[in-house]
């Protein structure tokens, strides 16, 4: 029994740790005051995104971070017809620095609101949310803004967005994570470990 507990103690071990080590966890968070919503008439083609005011927000990273940026708002859709029942997207778009947030090959992202016909009463509107996932945001100061685009003014008069917040969060450094690897030797009774620095895992 001896002999067999020594064969396997004689085994040498590999173990690899994943050390993490992150940067300050930030979050920064702007909603809309009063009536700070936005209007978004219907141009053909969709024309240039329009900013939606004041849906700015600034972070400051002491490393390259990968961001998190949540928009949600509440909106309807005044159609142009007062019997259609088929509302257009409005497309929403994240920038940081001037730049589209990716979202695969789209520069934007679809929110579909319902539509509200003159003189009703009640409930004809809808909140949409979406979050964007930026990777590699270099240290520094950053901006990131909103914007909207409404076409198709064939089937529409105008998009309208009411209540809205955006959040920005960031989970520490990207790219930050180490990997050592502790190679174990047991020889008898005696554990020996030996430290072998492994490379950067980038993320």
């Amino acid at each position: 029994m001896n002999q067999g507990r020594c064969a396997i103690r004689s085994l040498l071990l590999g173990i690899m740790l994943l050390l993490t080590a992150c940067g300050e966890a930030q979050l920064v968070a702007v909603r809309s005051q009063g009536q700070q919503g936005a209007l978004f008439p219907a141009v053909q083609g969709g024309g240039n995104y329009v900013q939606i005011s004041k849906a700015t927000a600034t972070i400051t990273l002491s490393a390259s971070s990968q961001l998190f940026i949540s928009f949600s708002a509440t909106g309807w859709v005044t159609p142009l017809d007062t019997g259609s029942t088929f509302a257009p997207p409005l497309f929403i778009q994240c920038q940081v620095d001037g730049n589209p947030c990716p979202v695969g090959t789209s520069p934007s992202v679809p929110f579909l609101y319902p539509i509200q016909h003159q003189g009703d009463a009640c409930c004809d509107y809808d909140t949409r949310t979406y979050t964007w996932v930026v990777d590699g945001v270099p240290a520094g100061t950053h901006t990131i803004t909103m914007w909207g685009q409404f076409g198709q003014p064939s089937l529409a008069k105008v998009a309208t967005i009411s209540d809205w917040s955006l959040v920005v969060g960031t989970a520490g450094r990207s790219g930050a994570r180490r990997m050592r690897t502790y190679q174990v030797a047991f020889e008898g009774d005696t554990k020996q470990i030996r430290d072998v620095p492994g490379p950067e895992a980038a993320h």
